[in-house]
């Protein structure tokens, strides 16, 4: 897997879940401003700080040959 970068999202308060990432701060800005302009509502600038993933799930066959229905 590539290497994470850092992204930022913009929220409403009191809007939907964020969804569009940010590539720069200096976007994310310009969305925020432009947003507070449009819905009069105070709007954030949430920066990524890392991520959770999962790592530890595991493949385990079943032995097919006991299973009454396969043929």
């Amino acid at each position: 897997m590539g290497e994470e970068k850092v992204f930022w999202m913009i929220y409403v308060e009191g809007g939907r879940a964020p969804e569009r990432k940010h590539e720069t701060r200096e976007s994310a800005v310009v969305e925020a401003k432009r947003l507070a302009r449009v819905t009069g509502k105070k709007v954030y600038i949430l920066e990524s700080m890392g991520y959770m993933e999962l790592s530890d799930v595991e493949w385990h066959g079943l032995d097919t040959d006991s299973i009454p229905f396969c043929v």
